[in-house]
């Protein structure tokens, strides 16, 4: 079934100013993003997004009635990730212990745990607890 414009669903996204830490305003000039200093009113233009970062709206709420951006969708699903593969871990050790998987299957996977979280503490994921 094809989706009618009507139908489909509107993208939105909202500006942040990392240096103000404030939600600002930004338009698109000839395929270029301007954003605004809400403490000036002038618009920049910043290409490699180092002061500006555009975040997409995910029409999801958390607990408090703040809005997520897709950045936090990602880092709760890698803590649920992370927290699912101890699970995982404790049952391969049953099934190793059972003779269900080999001794390398178990050490492969371990090995690929420990490289997933060392990687996430180089990218600050200190959330994970």
């Amino acid at each position: 079934m094809k989706n009618r414009p009507e139908e489909m669903r509107k993208i939105e996204f909202k500006a942040w100013d990392s240096e103000k830490e404030v939600f600002t305003n930004f338009m698109i000039v000839d395929n270029v993003f301007k954003f605004m200093d809400k403490f000036t009113g002038v618009w920049f233009r910043d290409d490699e997004q180092k002061r500006f970062k555009l975040l997409q709206n995910t029409e999801c709420i958390d607990e408090n009635g703040k809005e997520l951006t897709l950045k936090d969708k990602v880092k709760g699903f890698i803590i649920l990730i992370y927290h699912c593969m101890d699970f995982e871990i404790e049952n391969l050790i049953k099934e190793y212990e059972l003779g269900e998987i080999s001794e390398d299957y178990l050490d492969g996977y371990l090995k690929g745990v420990k490289d997933f979280k060392d990687n996430l503490i180089k990218v600050d994921m200190s959330v994970i607890k």
